[in-house]
C-alpha cells in the first residue's frame, strides 16, 4: 500500500476490521465502512488520518488522540461510540459505532434553498440534543462540545438526533480559557475570545435551531444577527420563538443557566408529524462531515510547480454550493442572500481534447447557470468558469460529492487537492473565498494561508494556491 492510497476493499485492517468500502473522503485521510471479524461481523465506521512527519502533522495526531480520549469514556444513546483506537503503517485510526442515516446539512442541501423544517420535529431533535449537551456538560470536568451546527448532528435511521464529530471538544479547563476556535455563524461571540463556556454549546444550538426553521443560514449573515424567529417563519409558535430567541443572547450570563433549563423552557411537541427519516438521506451513508478531524496548523505552501509551455486553454464550465482565516483585516461580512440548490460541474466543448469531470444526474435535469468569473490554471492550460452564488472546488470522486470546479483533472498536484477542499462565494459584485478543512490549505498569493472559516474577499487577479496549482480568478 502506497502513501495516499486508500485501503483495498477486504483488507483486515488490525487483524480484525475487514475494510467493505470507502464512505467518505477528505483531507485528512478516510472514512470506511468495515466489519468486525471478532464480533458477528457488525459494521462499523472506520475513520482515518494519515500524516507526515512534522510539528504540524504531530499537532494533528494529538488533536486525533485527544477526539479518542474525551469520546473513550462517554455512553449515552445520543453519542456514536468508540470502539477502537491504534495506529498501522504510518496511519492513525478510530473505529467508532456505525450509524445508518445522514447529516442536517446534507439535508439541508438535499431540500435546496431556504429549506425548513417543522416545528414539532426541530423541536423533537432540538430537546434530544440538549439531552446530550446535559450530559456532556456534567461530566468532571465538564465537556465544552464547541462545533454544535447541522453537519455536526447525526439523524439516524430512526430519526433520532445524535452528535458526532468530538474532534475539537474540550474538558473546561479551569479559567474556562481555551483555544479560539468553532464554526462561523453558530459559534457565539466568547468562542471568539478563546473562552470555554457550557452556555455556548446553548448558543450554537440556538442557531441550528433559527436556520431549521427559518431557513436563514447564519453563514451568509453578518456575524451574530439572528432576526425574531417569528418575523422569518409566522407559522412558529412564540413559546418556540422565545427560547430559541433567549439560547442567542449575546452574552452568555443572558442566556438559559443550563441545557436542562433550556430543555425545561422548551415546548413539547404535540405529535410526530413532519418527521424526516434516515432513509431518505443519500442512500443512507454517512458523509466526512460525520467524521471529520480538522488540521488546524500552518504548514507552509509547497512550492508551485514550474508553468508549462503555452497551449490552449480548456474551458471547464461549472456550477454551484462556506467555512473561513487568519489572514490579518481580512475578515469581511457577507451581504445576506438567499442560499441557492447546488448544480454539479459540467464540463464545457473545449477546442483542445482533456479530462473532464463526470456530470451527476442533477447536471442532466437543470441546464448550468451563465458563467461570471472564472479560474485560470496558472500552471497547466485550464481555466474553471464561475457561475451562479456558490461553487465548491476540489475533486470529483462520485454523483454525490457535491463538487462543482474539480481539480482532479490537474496532471500536476492533483493528489494534493482535498476531496471538498474551498468554496466561492457571490454576494453582488463580490467574490469571496474560503478553506473547507483542507489537509494542504488554501493559500492565498503574497498573503499566505487561509485559516478555519475565513472569507476572503477576491480581486481581480487575485491568485490563490489549492493543491501544486496556481490559480488566478477572473471576473467576467
Amino acid at each position: 500500500m502506497n502513501a495516499g492510497e486508500p485501503l483495498a476493499t477486504g483488507h483486515l485492517l488490525d487483524g480484525r476490521y475487514r475494510i467493505a468500502k470507502v464512505i467518505g473522503v477528505g483531507g485528512m485521510g478516510r472514512v470506511y465502512l468495515a466489519n468486525d471479524t471478532r464480533l458477528a461481523n457488525r459494521p462499523v465506521a472506520v475513520k482515518e488520518m494519515m500524516v507526515g512527519q512534522g510539528l504540524q502533522e504531530q499537532k494533528a495526531v494529538e488533536d486525533f488522540a485527544r477526539e479518542a480520549r474525551v469520546l473513550a469514556p462517554l455512553s449515552h444513546p445520543g453519542i456514536p461510540n468508540l470502539i477502537d483506537y491504534f495506529a498501522e503503517r504510518g496511519r492513525h485510526y478510530l473505529v467508532m459505532e456505525f450509524i445508518a442515516g445522514g447529516d442536517l446539512q446534507g439535508l439541508l442541501d438535499q431540500r435546496g434553498p431556504g429549506a425548513r423544517f417543522p416545528e414539532a420535529q426541530v423541536l423533537r431533535w432540538a430537546r434530544q440534543i440538549l439531552d446530550v449537551l446535559s450530559f456532556l456538560h456534567s461530566q468532571q470536568p465538564p465537556i465544552v462540545y464547541r462545533d454544535l451546527k447541522p453537519g455536526n448532528i447525526m439523524i439516524d435511521q430512526h430519526g433520532r438526533a445524535m452528535i458526532i464529530d468530538f474532534g475539537i471538544a474540550r474538558f473546561l479547563p479551569p479559567g474556562g480559557r481555551g483555544t479560539q476556535i468553532g464554526s462561523v455563524g453558530y459559534a457565539p461571540p466568547e468562542q471568539y475570545l478563546g473562552k470555554l463556556e457550557p452556555r455556548s454549546d446553548l448558543y450554537s444550538l440556538g442557531a441550528t435551531m433559527h436556520h431549521l426553521l427559518t431557513g436563514r443560514d447564519p453563514q451568509l449573515e453578518p456575524p451574530f444577527s439572528f432576526p425574531p424567529v417569528r418575523q422569518l417563519a409566522p407559522e412558529v409558535s412564540a413559546e418556540t420563538e422565545r427560547v430559541v430567541m433567549w439560547a442567542l443572547e449575546k452574552e452568555a450570563d443572558k442566556r438559559p443557566a443550563s441545557a436542562a433549563a433550556m430543555l425545561e423552557a422548551m415546548p413539547v411537541p404535540a405529535g410526530d408529524e413532519g418527521s424526516v427519516s434516515a432513509p431518505s438521506i443519500a442512500g443512507g451513508d454517512p458523509s466526512l462531515s460525520t467524521m471529520r478531524t480538522q488540521v488546524l496548523t500552518k504548514p507552509a505552501p509547497a512550492a508551485a510547480p514550474k508553468p508549462v509551455a503555452p497551449a490552449p486553454i480548456i474551458d471547464y464550465g461549472v456550477s454551484p454550493t462556506a467555512k473561513t482565516a487568519d489572514l490579518k483585516g481580512k475578515l469581511k461580512p457577507v451581504p445576506a442572500a438567499p442560499r441557492p440548490a447546488t448544480p454539479s460541474a459540467q464540463p464545457r466543448a473545449a477546442d483542445t481534447p482533456a479530462r473532464t469531470s463526470q456530470p451527476t444526474e442533477r447536471d442532466e435535469r437543470a441546464p448550468a447557470p451563465v458563467p461570471t468569473a472564472s479560474l485560470v490554471c496558472k500552471t497547466e492550460p485550464l481555466r474553471f468558469n464561475v457561475a451562479g452564488v456558490r461553487a465548491i472546488i476540489g475533486r470529483h470522486t462520485g454523483p454525490t460529492d457535491g463538487v462543482d470546479i474539480d481539480l482532479g483533472v490537474l496532471r500536476i498536484g492533483a493528489d494534493r487537492v482535498s476531496r471538498r477542499h474551498a468554496e466561492i462565494i457571490k454576494r453582488g459584485d463580490d467574490y469571496y473565498i474560503r478553506d473547507l478543512g483542507s489537509l494542504n490549505g488554501t493559500f492565498i498569493l503574497g498573503q499566505g494561508r487561509l485559516g478555519r472559516d475565513q472569507l476572503y474577499k477576491l480581486e481581480d487577479r487575485s491568485q490563490v494556491v489549492i493543491g501544486g496549482a496556481t490559480l488566478e480568478f477572473r471576473k467576467g
